[in-house]
């Protein structure tokens, strides 16, 4: 949840930091670019990394810089200094996620899906929670007040290391240095991931088209409040939630249900 904080209230900064440089909506979709493309393409190499390596230390790191990160947007001024701010909280989103989402599968026991519906659920609190408190901030005190946002990371930083003990643990195989391993995947298992992989690219270009832009036409060309295009920014995250609370367990109940479903073929 802290570490999404940050996918929910840049957005809601948006509009504040065109304004103030007077950016075309180009250099605004940049700043959005930037956080994306660093929080997301990034995860597979750290991931291969938490496969390879025990890496729990990226868990507080990783929320620790997310914060960090969308602190410093508010209270920086240049262009190019507000893009390395950005870079820097997605880099600690993309430190984070592979990490905790192999830890909240190895809490889940027999209802994976479950368990990760769970661990989604507080992203989506998080982003919804992160585009509130921003939002009212804004309209309070102003963008400077992102600087805030950095002690609730520091807090989790605290109790990732008070509690680093009581995370589950994962058993390890001893892979040999020179041994040779092919791995064989049929035809139709990478048919299938393919298929799933383009469903989610376009549900998060959808996605993020909606969080960043959304707040700018509302604010910028329908004259509303930083305030009241957060709350549609709340509204929005928190239907998925909504989703991800009823397609965990559902998930799991079909696998039960059919099992078919997830054989996998000789």
């Amino acid at each position: 949840m802290v570490t999404d904080l940050a996918s929910g209230g840049l957005p809601v900064l948006l509009p504040i930091i065109q304004a103030t440089l007077n950016l075309s909506y180009s250099a605004a979709g940049v700043i959005s670019l930037v956080f994306n493309v660093s929080s997301s393409v990034i995860q597979p190499l750290l991931g291969y990394l938490s496969d390879r390596v025990k890496s729990r230390w990226l868990l507080p790191v990783g929320c620790i810089l997310s914060t960090a990160g969308l602190a410093l947007v508010g209270v920086i001024s240049g262009y190019w200094l507000i893009l390395a701010a950005v870079l820097l909280s997605g880099l600690g989103s993309a430190a984070y996620h592979p990490e905790a989402s192999k830890v909240s599968r190895l809490a889940s026991g027999t209802r994976p899906a479950t368990g990760l519906s769970i661990f989604m659920i507080g992203g989506a609190l998080g982003a919804a929670l992160g585009s509130l408190i921003m939002a009212q901030i804004v309209v309070h005190i102003g963008g400077h007040a992102s600087f805030y946002f950095i002690f609730p990371g520091l807090l989790m930083g605290i109790l990732f290391f008070i509690f680093r003990n009581k995370l589950p643990d994962e058993p390890r195989t001893i892979i040999k240095e020179n041994e040779d391993i092919t791995i064989h995947v049929p035809k139709q298992v990478m048919f299938s991931l393919s298929v799933l992989l383009l469903v989610v690219i376009f549900r998060s270009w959808i996605q993020s088209g909606l969080t960043h832009f959304m707040p700018m036409y509302f604010v910028n060309y329908l004259g509303k409040s930083p305030s009241y295009a957060g709350s549609l920014l709340v509204a929005f995250m928190l239907a998925g939630a909504m989703g991800t609370i009823f397609g965990g367990p559902l998930a799991d109940r079909l696998v039960e249900r059919l099992p078919w479903l997830v054989q996998q073929p000789c």
